[in-house]
């Protein structure tokens, strides 16, 4: 039995080196982190979904999306990766339910909240990280899963190295 689930996926990934807007006379600069969906053409931002609308999830299902993150601040710095989630239908706090986030190799780090820091890791010039996201409904979900909704957006900061 097929289960659809209308996940709302907004990726709007705020790359930014600082925590507020740059000056207008830094408008003309090179971004320090550029975002890329295959690793091949370089951004400062990603307007498509890692997941598109309608994507039908199935119980056992666990599809994994991902992206690149490039340092190109020529020097080494701190990457952090946060998850924000709109939860209306209350995914998170169910069992049948996980959504995580790993960079590179790294362990899965599952979100269980509605505002979490997933990674914090530095990065060398010119260094590229893949990011995952992984949605998963575990194979014992039932009907009282179908129709919600979840809503997330994924945040990259590259930030100077203290």
């Amino acid at each position: 039995m097929k289960f659809r689930v209308a996940l709302l996926v907004v990726l709007a990934l705020a790359a930014s080196a600082l925590l507020s807007s740059p000056p207008a006379s830094a408008a003309h600069k090179w971004s320090k982190l550029k975002l890329s969906r295959h690793g091949q053409h370089w951004t400062s931002a990603l307007a498509l979904p890692l997941f598109k609308d309608g994507f039908v999830w199935v119980p056992g299902c666990a599809p994994a999306r991902g992206f690149f993150v490039k340092n190109q601040s020529g020097e080494k710095a701190v990457l952090a990766i946060s998850m924000e989630m709109n939860d209306p239908s209350g995914w998170l706090g169910n069992d049948n339910f996980r959504i995580a986030v790993r960079t590179g190799t790294g362990p899965w780090v599952r979100v269980q909240g509605t505002q979490q820091q997933t990674a914090t890791i530095v990065v060398d010039k010119g260094e590229v990280v893949p990011v995952s996201v992984r949605v998963k409904l575990l194979s014992k979900a039932g009907n009282k899963t179908m129709g919600r909704q979840l809503g997330f957006t994924v945040e990259v900061r590259l930030s100077e190295r203290t």
